[in-house]
C-alpha cells in the first residue's frame, strides 16, 4: 500500500496539510521537493534586471554604440517586466 501526504518541515517535525494516521511499525519514504518561493523568483528577476541595467549604463559610460532597434524589438518580445508599487 502506498499513501501520499503533502506538508512541510518545521525544524525536525513534519507538519501535514491533512489529517492522517500511519500504523505503527510501517516503513516510510520521505521525498523532499525543493521549490523556489515566489519571493526567491522575484529576487532573481530583480537581480537579472539590475545586472542588465548596469551593463547598459557601463556601455554608455564607455561610449559604446546603442544596441539599436532590433535589440529593442527582441527584448520587448522576450521580457515581461512588472513593477510593484506601494500606494
Amino acid at each position: 500500500m502506498l499513501m501520499s501526504y503533502e506538508g512541510y518541515f518545521k525544524g525536525n517535525r513534519f507538519i501535514s496539510n491533512e489529517n492522517f494516521k500511519i500504523p505503527q511499525r510501517r516503513k516510510v519514504i520521505v521525498t523532499v521537493i525543493e521549490e523556489e518561493s515566489h519571493e526567491d523568483i522575484i529576487k532573481g528577476q530583480r537581480k537579472a534586471i539590475d545586472e542588465f541595467l548596469r551593463a547598459i549604463k557601463e556601455m554608455d559610460e564607455l561610449g559604446i554604440e546603442p544596441l539599436g532597434e532590433e535589440f529593442d524589438k527582441v527584448i520587448s518580445q522576450r521580457v515581461n517586466i512588472t513593477r510593484e508599487l506601494d500606494l
